[in-house]
């Protein structure tokens, strides 16, 4: 029975995940329409709204317990989201950040962010698009 009810979970989540891909990609492009026209204003709210976006699929559709899919994410939405999730709590927390595939430059922004800011506490699984993170 728990198979079952895991599946249908898994199945759901991927459905919610697939669905969260195609609502960044448009977000994306539409800040990228924003920036060539320099409203920089609109290119803020698109931010918060691709963080507030990616922070629902987290808390509705947790893949484990102290896990972040920090997928799509801005630099900034993803720190601050690691900080709000991680405070006053102990452990160990898997964070996926991804390998910067579709990152400008293929660079892993937010993976490096977190890097500098977490050092010392903080280091590359062996699956090398998450990081774990000590918090102390």
């Amino acid at each position: 029975m728990n198979t079952v009810l895991t599946n249908d979970y898994d199945s759901a989540r991927e459905l919610a995940k697939a669905q969260l891909k195609e609502d960044i990609a448009l977000l994306y492009n539409d800040k990228e329409r924003s920036v060539k026209r320099r409203e920089w204003k609109r290119v803020g709210k698109i931010n918060a709204a691709i963080n507030e976006r990616v922070i629902e699929f987290n808390l509705d559709y947790p893949k484990e317990e102290n896990y972040l899919d920090l997928h799509g994410m801005t630099e900034k939405g993803a720190v601050t989201f690691v900080a709000m999730m991680c405070h006053g709590s102990r452990g160990l927390w898997k964070l996926e950040t991804g390998r910067g595939n579709n990152s400008p430059g293929k660079i892993p922004v937010i993976k490096r962010k977190l890097l500098e800011v977490y050092e010392g506490s903080i280091w590359v699984d062996k699956n090398e698009g998450v990081l774990i993170l000590e918090v102390l």
